[in-house]
């Protein structure tokens, strides 16, 4: 079975600093490739892993997931 753990930078359920990341998110993907509004979890998921894990912290924009899939 292959693992995948993964700590990344995500949209924010709170509506007001996702308004922010909005307004940065052109700044941050032409200066350091970093797409404040991305959900990787459904990227995860879409790909064939079940996510085991998954915690949002700092205001909801940073999550930590584990996911595994089977290997074929």
């Amino acid at each position: 079975m292959s693992q995948q753990k993964e700590t990344e930078r995500v949209r924010s359920p709170n509506t007001i600093i996702r308004g922010l990341e909005r307004l940065l998110e052109s700044y941050t993907v032409r200066t350091q490739a970093d797409h404040l509004l991305r959900e990787p979890v459904e990227t995860v998921q879409t790909v064939g892993f079940s996510v085991e894990y998954l915690k949002r912290q700092k205001l909801g924009i940073v999550e930590r997931l584990i996911a595994r899939k089977a290997s074929q």
